[in-house]
């Protein structure tokens, strides 16, 4: 299949994918673990590296983030949201990252967030590129 453009729906609960290919609409696969592959959750899991801690210092949660970003895995949609069902204290859980985006929080936080939403996005934009090969 071959598309010159997607959309994405980039949504505070869910997200979806679809590509114009032969002038149709077609949704792409984005979660292979969800009950519809069509849709993903909008949800991320930051999988500890192993130098992360639970703190109650913001600042040490705050570069605890950057670290994770930098280091650790990130799990996307349902993988995400049960890798945190099942370690929850072994990394970190954002819901609705989209919802990060106009807070009023402080810019080095701001920034770790649209990191964040980054490779989300460059995630559905792979799951793209790997179905319409």
């Amino acid at each position: 299949m071959k598309s010159d453009f997607i959309g994405i729906d980039f949504g505070t609960s869910n997200c979806a994918v679809a590509a114009l290919v032969n002038e149709q609409p077609t949704l792409i696969v984005v979660d292979e673990n969800s009950d519809n592959p069509y849709k993903i959750r909008s949800a991320i899991y930051l999988a500890d590296d192993g130098t992360g801690s639970d703190s109650q210092d913001a600042k040490a949660n705050e570069q605890t983030l950057i670290d994770m970003l930098a280091a650790g895995e990130i799990l996307f949609g349902e993988k995400g949201f049960n890798a945190f069902l099942l370690t929850p204290h072994e990394g970190r859980y954002v819901n609705s990252p989209k919802n990060f985006l106009g807070a009023k929080i402080p810019k080095r936080l701001l920034d770790s967030f649209e990191i964040l939403v980054v490779r989300f996005l460059s995630y559905l934009k792979q799951c793209a590129e790997k179905q319409l090969e």
